[in-house]
């Protein structure tokens, strides 16, 4: 499996690289999975795929660390992906909002 790089100054309830949540991207292949990291405050994108035959490189990239700004979260909990491939971020207790994360140039 895919190890998550960890992120310093991250770990503050002791669940780094715990998945909260995993949802996938709207196209019919589900080419994506999104996986929230609450430990972290990080939603990280892997290939499909290649997370299920357990490639080392199918971890593409992550956004998010922990705060209160755009882009930021605060126990970060649930996502969902509409139709047109955006992303919504929902965050509990200290957070309570939802952000929405669009594809930019197919992305």
């Amino acid at each position: 499996m895919t190890e998550i790089p960890v992120i310093p100054g991250t770990a503050a309830l002791g669940t780094a690289g715990s998945a909260w949540d995993v949802d996938f991207s709207a196209d019919h292949k589900q080419t994506f999975m999104y996986e929230s990291d609450g430990g972290n405050e990080v939603v990280w994108t892997f290939n499909h795929a290649g997370a299920l035959a357990g490639l080392p490189d199918a971890l593409l990239g992550g956004f998010g660390r922990p705060g209160h700004m755009a882009g930021e979260f605060t126990f970060l909990h649930m996502m969902a992906v509409d139709s047109s491939g955006n992303l919504y971020a929902g965050e509990t207790i200290g957070g309570r909002r939802i952000q929405k994360f669009t594809l930019r140039n197919g992305d």
